[in-house]
C-alpha cells in the first residue's frame, strides 16, 4: 500500500471525467431513415438530439463541435459516433461491411428536424480495383495470381517486352485490342501512361504502353522520346505465380 496515493487517482478520476464532458451520450431504439418531423421538439424520442443541437448553437460551438456517441437499439450493439454543432448532428456507425451514415438539421423557428440516413459498402467492385480490378476478394480461400509475359510489336515493327501480375489468367495473344480484356480485369480503363518495358533489340531502350485518346482509346508503344505507334500483334505467355 506504499504507492497507494488517493488524492492522486482522485485527480486522474477527475480529468477523465472532464473530457467526457465534451461528449453527448444518448441510447435509445433508434431506426434511423430519410424522414422530416414536424414539432419535433414534442417528440420524446429524438428530443435528445435537438436538446444537443441548442446546447451546441448556445454554446457557440460550430467552430469546434460536441462529440456524439449514440447507442442505437441496445440489442443490437448499433453505436453511431459523429459530432454536434450548431443545429447540425453528423454521426457514422460501422458494421460488418457497412458504413451507416446519419445526418441531422434542426430549425428552430419552423420546430423541424430532417434526418438524413444513408449506407456506403466497403469493400465493393467500385473500390477493390488495381491488381483484382472489378472482382470481389470477400470470403475464404485463395487468391490466384498470374504473370503474362507480353511480346508486343507496334504497326512499324518494333517489338518491346512486358511483365504483367494479374488475378485474370485469360490469354491475350492476337491483335491488340485483346489486351484491353486483361486491362479491363485490373481495373484499368484509362490512362495516358501505363506499363512500362524494353525495346526488344537491346531491352535497354525503355517503352511505354500508350493510350491514344481518352477511356480505352487506341493501345500505342512509345520507345524513348519519339511518337507513339499504334499496337499490331500481342504475344502472351501466361504462368501461375
Amino acid at each position: 500500500m506504499g504507492d497507494y496515493n488517493p488524492r492522486q487517482i482522485t485527480q486522474m478520476r477527475w480529468k477523465d471525467v472532464k473530457n467526457l464532458e465534451k461528449f453527448k451520450f444518448i441510447t435509445g431504439n433508434y431506426d434511423f431513415t430519410n424522414e422530416v418531423l414536424e414539432h419535433a421538439s414534442e417528440d420524446k424520442q429524438y428530443r435528445p438530439f435537438i436538446d444537443a443541437m441548442i446546447e451546441s448553437n448556445n454554446k457557440n460551438q460550430t467552430t469546434k463541435p460536441l462529440g456524439i456517441i449514440v447507442n442505437d437499439s441496445p440489442d443490437a450493439q448499433v453505436l453511431y459516433v459523429g459530432t454536434v454543432s450548431a443545429y447540425s448532428i453528423s454521426m457514422r456507425s460501422i458494421l460488418s461491411n457497412y458504413i451507416y451514415n446519419v445526418d441531422m438539421s434542426y430549425n428552430y423557428d419552423t420546430d423541424i428536424l430532417t434526418i438524413e440516413w444513408s449506407e456506403e459498402e466497403i469493400m465493393s467492385t467500385d473500390n477493390v480495383k488495381t491488381l483484382f480490378g472489378n472482382q470481389s476478394i470477400i470470403g475464404t480461400g485463395n487468391i490466384d495470381l498470374y504473370r503474362h509475359y507480353l511480346t508486343i510489336t507496334d504497326i512499324n515493327g518494333k517489338v518491346a517486352k512486358f511483365e504483367w501480375i494479374s488475378s485474370s489468367n485469360i490469354n491475350v495473344s492476337g491483335v491488340g485490342t485483346k489486351l484491353k480484356d486483361l486491362l479491363k480485369c485490373s481495373g484499368i480503363e484509362s490512362s495516358r501512361n501505363y506499363g512500362h518495358g524494353y525495346e526488344d533489340s537491346d531491352l535497354t531502350t525503355p517503352c511505354i504502353m500508350y493510350w491514344l485518346g481518352s477511356s480505352m482509346g487506341i493501345l500505342s508503344l512509345k520507345f524513348g522520346s519519339s511518337s507513339p505507334s499504334e499496337i499490331s500483334n500481342v504475344v502472351d505467355i501466361v504462368e501461375t505465380i
